[in-house]
């Protein structure tokens, strides 16, 4: 443990110091950007430390001392990034990749963040009228044909004899629909619940009258509002509130500039989509998704390899020079198209879902969207953004840390026997029932996977110790001793997940979980 030695690295730091100005030298003794740990010239500063025990799962919080188990476990992450930079782990393809994809995605969060976000605006009277609808419900029943004609003609007859006989006509019609009339009514519901457009057309009609026909969802539908119930607000409610909705009102301002932001970038390149080249990609993901769930990584290799393994593959391999997508008079490959489509993450997040075919469809307008939006903030020169210029280096450092654990794992030496000496000094974790003894057969595959992180995790443990003579570590416990983190009394072990806004990605990397087989 780093903590234990610590009188022995804390010499050659501060020598280090004097020669070569690091981290320590102008930084803050309090606060957020105050160094809790120097590791070489790098530092772990205390907003470093706390997001990342924040997001650190329950197991990972062990031991006597929660703060310092999870500190060494920061320390031993960093010395392994380090030496990963001394031997140039950056320039591989792997983490230039997911450098670049990053920096692009960045870019556009930048743009967006200037464009976009920092234009809106939501006054406190905007607050209190959604507060005030909040307390707003509507019950309501409806009915849905599949063309307008025909709905027009529903609701005509609704208005001229009434909602139930009409729709106990049409039911009586077609009894092999099985159609409930009860599930046609609505609870209550406030705005907050209803879609903006069922809300409009419900809000156009007073109680009992019929509905024009809306179009949603390929269906032409028809309300009928039955009753509306409004609650009063207390001063208190509009206080304690105003946070929440000012969120949900940014949110929901947001999502519809973005909207149009992005149509005026797009409208006018005429964006034209091949439907047999998105059917033949949406064919190989599916069969992908049934064939190889836990490879999610290998569908782009083997769809650019020729695609033998199945007809749909080749199909779409065989489809990599034709037309996925049109704008502005240019023609994108699909081979150009998946360049740049990170399968891996679609298939993880979409795994084994009915919509993926309809996911697959929004995520290629969102892909397009994006490369339209990258080109424009280029244009705005974005690369140095603080947004951008704060994120590389955080993920930059875990992906070359993920580079020298895949290495280390796969350094280790095949050993038969670590399986059985792993499950004899940890029995217990592996019995069912507490008067059984449990079998080493019964339990292999488990064992056997436990005992590899087990190795993984002593043999990046004991190379972390050795990088630590060249890039020496420091802690100030008195930094560490001061900060002050999230522990729920309930679930003392419970984390918190931290996704920038807007985006479905975290804010800041989360430590690697194998740590914790160390106390094992």
């Amino acid at each position: 443990m780093f903590y234990k030695n610590l009188r022995r690295w804390s010499l050659p730091v501060a020598i280090s110091l004097l020669l070569f100005p690091g981290c320590g030298e102008k930084s803050p003794e309090t606060g957020e950007a105050a160094v809790v740990a120097e590791v070489g010239e790098a530092c772990i500063r205390v907003k470093d430390f706390r997001l990342t025990f924040e997001g650190a799962i329950s197991p990972q919080k062990r031991g006597p001392n929660p703060k310092m188990a999870i500190l060494q476990d920061m320390i031993r992450e960093k010395l392994l990034a380090l030496e990963g930079y001394r031997q140039g782990v950056e320039q591989r393809p792997a983490v230039r990749d997911a450098v670049h994809r990053l920096r692009n995605e960045l870019m556009v969060e930048a743009l967006l963040e200037e464009k976009v976000k920092s234009r809106i605006r939501i006054s406190r009277e905007e607050i209190e009228e959604a507060i005030n609808k909040s307390k707003v419900s509507f019950k309501f029943r409806y009915w849905s044909e599949g063309d307008r004609a025909t709905a027009e003609k529903v609701a005509e007859e609704m208005r001229r004899r009434g909602y139930s006989p009409v729709v106990d006509e049409l039911i009586a019609a077609n009894p092999e629909q099985h159609i409930d009339p009860a599930r046609l009514t609505t609870d209550y519901l406030t705005n907050e619940s209803v879609p903006e457009d069922i809300l409009a057309a419900i809000g156009a009609i007073p109680i009992g009258d019929i509905s024009q026909p809306l179009l949603r969802d390929g269906r032409y539908f028809i309300f009928q509002v039955l009753d509306i119930r409004r609650s009063g607000v207390t001063t208190h409610e509009y206080d304690n509130r105003a946070p929440e909705f000012e969120q949900k009102l940014f949110w929901t301002r947001y999502i519809k500039a973005l909207g149009s932001y992005g149509d005026s970038l797009l409208n006018p390149l005429e964006v034209r989509t091949s439907s047999q080249s998105f059917e033949a990609l949406a064919g190989a993901l599916a069969w992908w998704d049934r064939q190889n769930p836990e490879d999610p990584e290998g569908f782009i290799p083997a769809v650019m390899a020729g695609g033998q393994a199945d007809p749909s593959l080749k199909r779409l391999a065989e489809m990599l020079d034709d037309r996925f997508y049109s704008a502005g008079g240019r023609i994108t490959q699909t081979r150009d198209f998946l360049g740049e489509f990170d399968a891996a993450r679609f298939l993880k997040k979409y795994q084994g879902q009915v919509e993926l075919r309809s996911a697959l469809h929004q995520t290629v307008g969102e892909q397009i969207r994006d490369r339209f939006l990258l080109a424009e903030a280029q244009k705005e020169d974005l690369a140095d953004h603080p947004i951008v210029k704060e994120q590389i280096p955080l993920w930059q450092d875990k992906w070359v840390y993920s580079e020298m654990r895949k290495e280390t794992r796969q350094n280790l030496r095949a050993d038969s026997s670590a399986a059985r000496r792993f499950f004899e000094a940890h029995k217990a974790r592996f019995r069912l029932k507490k008067d059984q003894e449990p079998v080493f057969s019964d339990v292999a595959g488990q064992v056997r996977r436990l005992a590899d992180q087990y190795r993984t995790a002593q043999a990046l443990d004991s190379a972390a110790h050795v990088y630590a003579r060249r890039f020496p570590v420091t802690i100030h416990l008195e930094v560490l001793d001061t900060i002050r983190v999230t522990r729920f009394e309930k679930s003392p072990g419970a984390s918190t997940q931290f996704f920038r806004s807007g985006t479905n990605r975290q804010a800041y990397p989360l430590l690697d979980p194998i740590w914790q087989m160390l106390e094992e």
